[in-house]
């Protein structure tokens, strides 16, 4: 039996920085993106990334890990960008409810790394 895209079960613990996975709780159920440790020792952190938003958030948030059981799809995706040019901004970041940023030919997210979705910090 083939499994399209490629999934995994596994640990939120066990994911790579990078990982796409799917966080599924009793509340929330969304998209998110593993990220480096800020120092070494740290766990990552996740990136959100919706449908839908933790602590009734309407945007992307970065927030601490849990020890929890994720669908894993690895680092195997694309991003598909819109060709519609009102998609687009120069401007930014308006994270209404997920924004990327292009630099070259990376791709960042722009984010609410407050630990409260109250409050506005960003990372990239």
């Amino acid at each position: 039996m083939e499994i399209v895209p490629p999934v995994k079960v596994t640990r939120f613990e066990q994911l790579e920085p990078g990982d796409l996975f799917v966080f599924i709780d009793r509340r929330h159920k969304f998209y998110a993106l593993r990220t480096q440790p800020m120092r070494p020792g740290d766990q990552g952190m996740m990136v959100t990334l919706g449908p839908s938003f933790t602590e009734d958030g309407a945007e992307s948030r970065l927030v601490r890990w849990e020890a929890v059981t994720v669908l894993s799809l690895g680092k195997e995706f694309s991003i598909l960008l819109s060709a519609d040019p009102a998609a687009w901004s120069t401007r930014g970041p308006g994270r209404s409810p997920v924004c990327l940023a292009i630099a070259d030919e990376r791709a960042f997210i722009c984010t609410n790394a407050s630990p409260s979705p109250n409050h506005i910090s960003l990372i990239s």
